[in-house]
């Protein structure tokens, strides 16, 4: 006779069955265009024939997970963000998404791809957020030729490249001529193949203004050759560099060692700690919270907050995309003893809860399995109350 156990772990199976099925639907549109979806859901238009990106996209919805970590654990409600070498806009998508009062201007010279750019953010409903230049950074207006591998736009270059491919007219321009000169912007990814240097030279007007810029940048290949002007600007700048390593991690980058290096390069003022370095992180800010019709809450300068008598809904949401893992969830502000706090899936069903005992609660939550459009419960005690929620860390440990 079948017990109870067996039928859950029936059910389990079967989940994690159509949970591989949904992250893998993908439907050819035509053109050699296919619309897929992303591991937290949402529909993304993908060029099929590319071996690169979409690719992984339409295997899993994932797409370089470790700088993605890394961009979201600066992310804010009000980050400008510069996705400069956008290709079909995957991160501009992704960061988008956690704004309220941001912007992401994406750089993206194809002409192919900088469309799908901007397809891809307004089939989300992110066209009011994001913003397409469709053409290419460097530190000089000037007319080029892109050079693209066969199937593989992700891979394009000024100039000629080594064997058969395509080439495209385009025009490059500097970031200062393109965003906006009131601008500061907090977040920039840079992936140019290459021309980092005159790429980051180009945006000197907007690194000056901007003192909490955090730059992800790819540093492709070993001695290319540029590293001790790269390293001069960068320092000229006060930015210090952080190697991005596997899983997110960061470690100190010394100028001596940038020949030496191939891959990701985190520059920054901020002093980040060896505490701070590991970032498999993000927050929950007062502005990402959702609060219910008739909520006695306001969200103000020092956070959600509001008193009332009973047992009430304070917070849910964010509705993003939670991976499986073991997650550090620290509230900050102030919450009385015997609020309720719970993590659950878009279906509402309960992964994790508790209760808050005393001050700065801190509490580990396992999640065995990917939650989309996941949201974080506050209740309120069942006595008068007065709460105040600074914000929500979540830090995976595992």
């Amino acid at each position: 006779m079948t017990d109870l156990a067996d039928i859950r772990t029936e059910l389990a199976l079967l989940r994690d069955e159509v949970q591989f099925l949904r992250e893998r639907l993908a439907v050819h549109v035509g053109n050699g265009l296919v619309l897929t979806y992303l591991a937290d859901g949402r529909p993304f238009y993908v060029n099929g024939d590319d071996f690169g990106g979409p690719a992984n996209l339409i295997a899993g919805g994932r797409y370089e997970q470790d700088n993605l970590d890394i961009l979201l654990s600066f992310l804010k409600p009000e980050t400008v963000f510069l996705d400069v070498g956008a290709n079909l806009g995957f991160f501009a998508v992704m960061v988008a998404q956690r704004l309220t009062a941001g912007r992401v201007i994406a750089v993206e010279p194809h002409p192919e791809l900088a469309h799908l750019a901007w397809r891809n953010a307004f089939v989300n409903g992110l066209a009011d957020r994001v913003t397409v230049a469709p053409c290419g950074a460097s530190d000089r207006e000037a007319a080029v030729t892109f050079a693209y591998p066969p199937h593989h736009l992700g891979g394009g270059a000024i100039g000629r490249a080594g064997g058969p491919g395509t080439t495209v007219s385009g025009h490059v321009r500097p970031l200062d001529a393109i965003v906006p000169q009131d601008l500061v912007c907090d977040l920039v990814k840079i992936d140019v193949e290459g021309h980092e240097l005159p790429v980051l030279r180009g945006m000197a007007g907007i690194i000056r203004r901007s003192p909490g810029i955090a730059i992800l940048f790819e540093k492709l290949g070993l001695a290319a050759g540029y590293e001790d002007e790269l390293a001069a600007f960068l320092a000229g700048e006060g930015l210090s560099l952080y190697a991005a390593r596997p899983g997110a991690r960061l470690a100190p980058l010394a100028a001596a060692d940038l020949p030496a290096f191939s891959g990701y390069v985190l520059a920054t003022r901020r002093k980040i700690g060896p505490e701070d370095r590991d970032r498999r992180r993000f927050t929950i800010h007062p502005a990402q919270m959702w609060r219910p019709p008739g909520s006695p809450l306001a969200t103000e300068a020092t956070g959600l907050t509001g008193s009332g008598e009973g047992n009430q809904l304070v917070s849910h949401g964010p509705y993003w995309f939670l991976p499986r893992g073991i997650w550090e969830m620290r509230l900050r502000g102030r919450l009385p003893r015997g609020t309720l706090v719970r993590i659950t899936s878009h279906m509402g069903h309960s992964t994790f809860e508790a209760m808050v005992e005393g001050t700065d609660p801190c509490f580990t939550a396992t999640v065995l399995r990917d939650l989309v459009n996941f949201e974080t419960v506050i209740r309120s005690p069942e006595r008068a109350w007065s709460i105040t929620v600074e914000g929500i860390d979540f830090v995976r440990r595992g």
